[in-house]
């Protein structure tokens, strides 16, 4: 089994034929992402949005696939919302992913192309250039595939004591983690810290990394 994570506009025809290319199968399984839409924006994208959900359940009607909606605006809970449809919604998958980036906003681009940088079960990247009209492989750059088994233990246990303790138990590491992004420091103590959206998604990916890397 492959999950297959597809960004999508409103035109899906190159998406279905890379797919065929690369080999689907009945036993994959694709999440498409697309940009959250406003219900009060105007009617014809509305129709739009409905069309391609059309053209979905018709091309890819043989498949299991889900269609999840994720906010430009909030790329950290976004990635969030990805890395829990591979996760949860497939029995804490640890298989390969490939990741087809080509439809949608610049913003919905630019989560999929970070999130390529956080999941460590993406085995393959695309990126479909508008110059050439198809799908290009793209270069993989996973700062955590790069670490040992060791440095990931230490960061994913520092991780979950301040999710459950809001502080840090290695005041030194923390700090780290705090200098990264993933975790902010709270009033009260100087040893006091919170996950940021960012270090819950790091925490995610940490368990996933111990199981598969």
């Amino acid at each position: 089994m492959t999950i297959f994570i597809v960004s999508i506009g409103f035109n899906i025809t190159h998406v279905g034929a890379k797919l065929e290319r690369i080999g689907l199968t009945t036993d994959d399984r694709i999440i498409f992402v697309r940009p959250k839409t406003d219900p009060n924006r105007d009617k014809s994208l509305l129709r739009k949005v409905r069309e391609t959900e059309d053209a979905i359940k018709l091309c890819f009607r043989k498949y299991d696939y889900t269609i999840i909606d994720i906010d430009d605006a909030d790329i950290n809970g976004s990635m969030g919302k990805i890395i829990e449809a591979t996760w949860n919604d497939t029995e804490k998958y640890t298989g390969q992913i490939i990741l087809l980036i080509s439809g949608g906003t610049r913003s919905q681009v630019s989560i999929l192309t970070l999130y390529g940088q956080i999941d460590p079960r993406i085995s393959k990247t695309f990126v479909y250039s508008e110059n050439v009209s198809k799908y290009v492989e793209a270069p993989i750059f996973n700062p955590i595939k790069n670490l040992t088994k060791k440095k990931i233990e230490r960061n994913l246990e520092e991780l979950k004591h301040i999710y459950r303790n809001k502080e840090g138990k290695d005041g030194r590491l923390a700090r780290k983690l705090k200098e990264q992004g993933l975790a902010r420091k709270l009033p009260g103590g100087r040893n006091r810290y919170e996950l940021t959206d960012l270090g819950k998604v790091y925490l995610k990916a940490y368990e996933i990394a111990l199981k598969v890397l």
